[in-house]
C-alpha cells in the first residue's frame, strides 16, 4: 500500500485534504509509523495509509489519526508438506496504530499529550514464535522559552503484552508464554543564548531489556521496543544532529563498523534510540550570516547489557565538531569530523583485548526546498 507504479513512474504519497467546519482531515497514504509529535525524540519518518483529523479550538489543538502500515489478511498455512490447513487465526495478519492527542501552544511554549495504541499481528501464524504484540504509549512533550533560555523535553511510558497463543498450535512453540511490556524514557535538553553562540546540555535515557526476557520466557519486557513500534529509527537528520554521535549510531552505514567482526566481539548498534543513557554537552557560534559552527561532546552507556554479548555497558565517549557554510538560502556546505574513545562494550567477552580510538572525517551538502 506504500508504492504506487504508472510503468514509467512511482511515487510513495497520495492523500487528500479536506478543510471542513469540524475539522481538517488527511486521508490516503500519507507521512506516518508513527506519528510525528512534540521534539525529535522518537520520531520516525516512512508512509501509512490512514486518515488524519485536526481541529483547533483557541490555543488547543485536537487530534486523531488512525494508519495501516501493513496489510496481509489473506489465510496463512503453518503445516508444510504436500498439504496444508490454513490457520483461521492468522487471517488478520495487518499493522495497525491509533492516535489521540492534545497540544497547548503559545508565544513562548507548547506542549501536549499523545496516546497510541498498536497492533501488530502481521507475525502470526506463520512459525513456532509467532506472537500479536498490543501495546498503548503515552507520550507527553513540551518545549518552552525563558528569556535566553530554551528547554525541551519528551517521554513515554509503554504498557502491553506480547501474545504467544498462536505459536501454541505449532508443536515447536508449544511453551512460548506471553510477556508483558513495560518500558519508558526520557529527553531533556536546556540552552543559553548568548548573542550569537549558544551552549546546552542534553540527555536520553531509554529503558534496556532483561537479557533474560527472551522471546516466550514469559518475564516482562521492560525495554528495547522503539524499534519494534518504529520510534526513534530516524532520528538523525542526514548526517548530522545536536542530539547523537556520528560514530556510535553509524551515519555512514546504519551502525557501529569501525571494529572486526569476530567471534567474542560485541554486536553492532542499530540506529535506534534504545536501551540507553546519553548526555551531551553541546554548543555552537554563528560567524556572520552564513557560517556557523558546533559540536558536542557525548557520554554514552547501555541501560541493560547481555553478559554473553559483552563484559562492559560503556560505549564510550565521542567528541564531535561541525562547520557550515551557507551558499544560498536552500544550499550549504558541511565539514564534520568525530573522534570516539572507545569503550569497552565492542571487546565484547574478550575482556583483555585492546579496543582502538576511531575518527570520522566528512563533508557534504545540504538542499533543502
Amino acid at each position: 500500500m506504500r508504492d504506487f507504479n504508472t510503468g514509467n513512474a512511482s511515487f510513495e504519497q497520495l492523500y487528500l485534504t479536506f478543510n471542513t467546519g469540524i475539522g481538517t482531515f488527511i486521508v490516503g497514504n500519507k507521512s506516518g509509523t508513527p506519528f510525528q509529535w512534540g521534539t525529535w525524540f522518537l520520531n520516525n519518518s516512512g508512509t501509512a495509509a490512514g486518515i488524519y483529523w485536526e481541529k483547533a479550538f483557541g490555543n488547543i489543538k485536537v487530534i486523531a489519526d488512525l494508519a495501516k502500515t501493513s496489510k496481509g489478511d489473506m489465510a496463512s498455512a503453518i503445516n508444510s508438506g504436500s498439504f496444508v490447513t490454513p490457520n483461521l487465526l492468522a487471517m488478520d495478519r495487518d499493522r495497525d496504530y491509533y492516535d489521540l492527542a492534545a497540544q497547548y501552544r503559545n508565544k513562548d511554549m507548547e506542549g501536549g499529550l499523545m496516546m497510541s495504541y498498536f497492533r501488530f499481528a502481521d507475525k502470526r501464524g506463520s512459525a513456532a514464535t509467532s506472537a500479536l504484540t498490543t501495546a498503548v504509549v503515552l507520550d507527553p512533550y513540551f518545549k518552552a522559552k525563558f528569556g535566553p533560555i530554551d528547554v525541551e523535553g519528551e517521554g513515554y511510558y509503554m504498557s502491553g503484552k506480547v501474545d504467544y497463543s498462536d505459536a501454541r498450535t505449532v508443536a515447536a512453540g508449544a511453551n512460548m508464554s506471553d510477556q508483558s511490556i513495560k518500558a519508558k524514557g526520557l529527553y531533556l535538553q536546556g540552552k543559553f543564548n548568548i548573542g550569537p553562540a549558544w551552549a546546552g546540555l542534553s540527555g536520553i535515557y531509554a529503558s534496556g531489556n532483561d537479557p533474560a526476557a527472551t522471546a516466550g520466557s514469559g518475564q516482562d519486557i521492560t525495554g528495547g521496543m522503539l524499534g519494534t513500534f518504529g520510534y526513534a529509527t530516524d532520528n538523525y537528520s542526514g548526517i548530522w544532529s545536536n542530539y547523537v554521535p556520528n560514530i556510535l549510531f553509524g551515519y555512514a552505514s546504519d551502525s557501529y563498523h569501525t571494529y572486526l567482526k569476530v567471534a567474542g566481539r560485541a554486536a553492532d548498534l542499530g540506529q535506534t534510540t534504545d536501551n540507553l543513557q546519553l548526555v551531551n554537552l553541546i554548543g555552537g557560534v554563528a560567524v556572520g550570516k552564513k557560517l556557523n559552527f558546533d559540536g558536542k561532546l557525548t557520554f554514552a552507556k547501555l541501560d541493560k547489557v547481555d553478559p554473553a554479548v559483552s563484559a562492559s555497558d560503556k560505549l564510550g565517549t565521542e567528541l564531535d565538531v561541525r562547520g557550515s557554510y551557507k551558499i544560498y538560502d536552500c544550499l550549504s556546505y558541511n565539514v564534520g569530523f568525530a573522534y570516539l574513545w572507545t569503550g569497552d562494550y565492542y571487546k565484547g567477552v574478550q575482556t583483555v583485548e585492546n579496543v582502538s580510538n576511531n575518527y570520522y572525517l566528512t563533508h557534504w551538502i545540504d538542499l533543502r526546498f
